[in-house]
């Protein structure tokens, strides 16, 4: 290579080399003061093989999209399903993953939007959330010192069914606590609402069993309470032991115990915000739609006299 002089050990540039300097330099000057001229950055892609080995782009769907497809199928749920929940009932968002998942956990967890589209997203999670997620939520409920105690209690359900189980257990044990006192005028609230919560987070958690057994004291406990108040509030605790005797029913169909499901949702019909509507596509209680006196069950029911629907959900 010819060199021409210059410092000791560098070697000039030859003049085709100094000529593409020079146009780069002139380039650079235009873009610097000519923003408009800058084209942006192609999107970054991930490159995966397919079964035949050729490969192929694929990218993440970006927020719209991801909207676009958990709004529709949460609208599908609340047009075709809104009086049931089950396991899988979200699975059209399943194949989304872990792009899924966070935007619904950024959904549910925001408190602009309705509280039933929030609830959906909870719903959701339940079905396309995994292990994956598990270090998001634990940093939402460390940092988060202010969250909603419903919300709260759905992403600790949602570890538990993730099997992160430290926070459930824990918070299971302090109801037990709360739910162990003595009763007495100053202690029944707490109680009752320790139980109300240890009926639906055992329940909602995998622990059946123990869900009967909470939902059963405070049925026991409100009819006592019935037993010694005034007359003109009887009515109301009836009503609301009565309903209970809906989830009894449901965690008796899931242990498979028929006869008693039955028995406890013929009863729990005699309150004013449990339908006849809801036992009909209730996931819980497929069990019992499959035995063969169902439909004479049914037809029973059906005849009985007409109650005015409740607003609020027991379950």
């Amino acid at each position: 290579m010819k060199t021409t002089a210059c410092s000791p050990g560098v070697i000039a540039p030859q003049p085709s080399t100094t000529n593409t300097l020079r146009l780069l330099s002139m380039l650079a000057f235009v873009l610097a003061f000519c923003p408009s001229l800058k084209a942006d950055p192609p999107a970054l892609a991930t490159v995966s093989d397919d079964s035949e080995g050729k490969p192929e782009i694929s990218r993440s769907p970006d927020t719209a999209e991801l909207d676009k497809a958990i709004d529709q199928e949460l609208d599908r749920i609340d047009r075709e399903e809104n009086q049931v929940r089950y396991r899988g009932q979200y699975r059209a968002l399943i194949p989304l993953g872990m792009p899924a998942a966070q935007r619904l956990l950024q959904r549910f967890l925001d408190e602009s939007q309705p509280f039933n589209r929030r609830q959906s997203c909870a719903n959701a999670l339940m079905d396309v959330a995994t292990a994956d997620l598990i270090p998001e939520i634990e940093a939402q409920l460390s940092t988060d010192l202010l969250i909603e105690v419903w919300a709260e209690k759905e992403l600790v359900l949602l570890l538990a069914k993730l099997g992160q189980r430290l926070r459930i257990d824990r918070w299971l044990h302090e109801l037990e606590l709360q739910a162990s006192q003595a009763p007495n005028t100053a202690t029944l609230p707490s109680i009752l609402e320790a139980l109300t919560l240890l009926g639906d987070l055992r329940f909602r958690s995998g622990l059946v069993q123990k869900a009967c057994m909470a939902h059963q004291q405070r049925i026991d406990l409100l009819g006592d309470i019935a037993g010694r108040v005034r007359v003109e509030l009887r009515p109301g605790l009836i009503d609301e032991q009565l309903a209970i005797h809906y989830n009894l029913a449901c965690c008796f169909s899931l242990l498979g115990e028929t006869q008693k499901a039955m028995s406890a949702l013929e009863t729990s019909l005699g309150a004013t915000s449990i339908r006849l509507e809801m036992v009909l596509v209730d996931g819980d209680l497929k069990p019992l739609r499959q035995l063969p006196n169902w439909a004479d069950w049914v037809k029973k029911m059906s005849s009985a006299p007409t109650k005015e629907p409740d607003q609020e959900d027991q379950r």
